[in-house]
Order: structure tokens, then sequence, then C-alpha cells
């Protein structure tokens, strides 16, 4: 088994070409690192286990934020990947791990002597679901003084800031190419979503659905529910087949919101933050050979 680290903006060269085809067995799954290879910061890295021949991925991981501070947005392999993954960590960082599934929680709890908890719920909608939901014609309706508007780029850095992404490059050029929708009231952005796998240098079948926002002062008012099915007959029209969203296991009203439309709870995902110089689990003491 070999080990690879590559520059996320790498995975898009060639002979990265079985990398990026593994991603894309599950494109939305794998969207959160998509995002940040796409923004092309020094810090993101892809990390990939491999048999040596033929080319095949055994399983991968992807980092960003600081030197002090890793944030592991998906790890995926067999127990020897994380084995070795976890042995190559730095004891000097702070690691947060999300996006974990239920079939991997047993690796940290065996490897760490700790469990993660849990993250964030899948949802996922299908074209043909999509289209056979009945609904109440006006149930979904934007009414007036709300208007309904699909992304305009001449607007990009308005919608950067009320999305709260960074106006700064590399971000400022990556996101106008995003797709989305948002709705307005007297000029002004007051609800945005948009579709994160648009991003990608090529189109996919499925749709990641993100930064589903309504401002403060206009919740309660059904807007999160109106604009996210307006966005996906949208998405569905154009020739998608499958849309899905992650969504904190403590955002009740985002999940409401979700579930009104269609979408259904399909997977829960959970996270483990470790700070091995102040962590007193056997990691810290008893089984350190995984750090060293």
């Amino acid at each position: 088994m070999t080990l690879d680290w590559i520059d996320a903006a790498a995975i898009w060269l060639p002979e990265n070409k079985h990398r990026l085809d593994h991603l894309l067995r599950d494109p939305i799954e794998s969207s959160p690192a998509f995002t940040h290879a796409m923004l092309g910061f020094p810090l993101n890295k892809f990390v990939f286990w491999e048999h040596s021949n033929p080319k095949q991925v055994r399983g991968w991981a992807f980092s960003f934020g600081s030197l002090e501070s890793h944030t592991w947005n998906v790890i995926h392999g067999d127990e020897l990947c994380f084995e070795t993954f976890l042995h190559g960590l730095d004891p000097a960082a702070n690691h947060l791990f999300e996006y974990i599934r239920e079939d991997e929680r047993q690796y940290y709890a065996r490897l760490l002597g700790t469990s993660p908890v849990p993250f964030a719920y899948y949802y996922e909608i299908t074209r043909d679901t999509f289209n056979a939901r009945s609904k109440v014609p006006n149930e979904f309706m934007v009414q007036e003084p709300f208007k309904l508007r699909d992304f305009d780029q001449k607007r990009a850095l308005d919608w950067i800031r009320f999305q709260g992404y960074p106006a700064e490059e590399p971000a400022i050029s990556a996101y106008p190419r995003l797709d989305g929708t948002w709705i307005t009231r007297d000029g002004q952005i007051v609800a945005s979503v948009h579709d994160g796998l648009s991003i990608l240098p090529f189109k996919t079948q499925d749709a990641v659905i993100n930064g589903v926002k309504v401002v403060e002062s206009n919740r309660g008012k059904g807007i999160c529910a109106k604009l996210l099915h307006a966005f996906l007959g949208r998405l569905f029209s154009s020739g998608k087949q499958r849309a899905g969203l992650f969504v904190d296991v403590h955002n009740d009203s985002a999940k409401n919101c979700y579930e009104r439309v269609g979408l259904v709870k399909k997977q829960l995902y959970y996270k483990l933050e470790l700070d091995l110089a102040k962590s007193s689990s056997r990691v810290a003491t008893r089984d350190r050979k995984y750090f060293s």
C-alpha cells in the first residue's frame, strides 16, 4: 500500500484521474473536499492510500485549516488506512474530524479510545420524487414584496458578503461560478441558496445544496421552503437527477424546512475533536505509537 499527499488543486490533473474518478462515485459526499479544492489555499491537501498495481484507491482524506489546527473534512477507508493515518498526526496540533460514517466510528473507538459524536444529517431527494409530489398550487409561490431571482454575477460580491464567504481571492473568483437562486426585498438579498457542485470545472448529474440562508428578520415566513423548492425545480428541469444536503443535527428549523419540501433523511454523520496535547485519553497516554 502506498500513501501520497497532493495539493488539493492537483486533483484535476491527468495523472490523478483515477483518484478523481474514485471521489466522483459519490460527488455529494465528496463535495466538502471539492469546495476547498477549488479554492486552492496552500494548506488544502488530499492524502490517498492506494494499491500500487493496479492503481486503486483504498482510502482517502482531505485536510484544510492552519498549521495549528487541522480540519479533516472527509476520511474514508479501511482500518489499516485509519491506523496509518492516525500514526502520522501532529500531536502538537488540534484536529477536527468531520463527516464520519456510521461504519467508521468503530475505527476511532478502537484506535483512539473515544467515540465520535453526532455531527450532521444527510438529506436527499431525486428528480422523480420531486416531480411526483402533489402540492397545493400556491404553497411554494414567492409573493410580493419578495422577488425570486437566479444568480446574477454582477452582484457576486453582494452575494458573497451575504453568505459570509471570504470577499478576497481566490474565493472572489471561484464563487461567482456557482449556480444559485436568491430572494430580494427592496433590492436587498434576504435569502439565498446554491449548488456547491456547480463550482467544479465539469458538470455532474448530482447537486449539493449549500448556503441555505434567510436573514433573521424574514424567518418564520416560509421563505426557506419557497426558495429551496424553486431552486430544486430549476435544477431538476436542467437535467439533475439527485440533490442532497447536510444539516447540523441541532438545526431543527432547517430540518423542518427540508422535510416540508420533500427531502428525506438518509444518513447520520459524526465528528470528533481531538487535542492530543491536552487529551487524557489512552491516545495521549498509552497508545502514543500512533502519533510518534
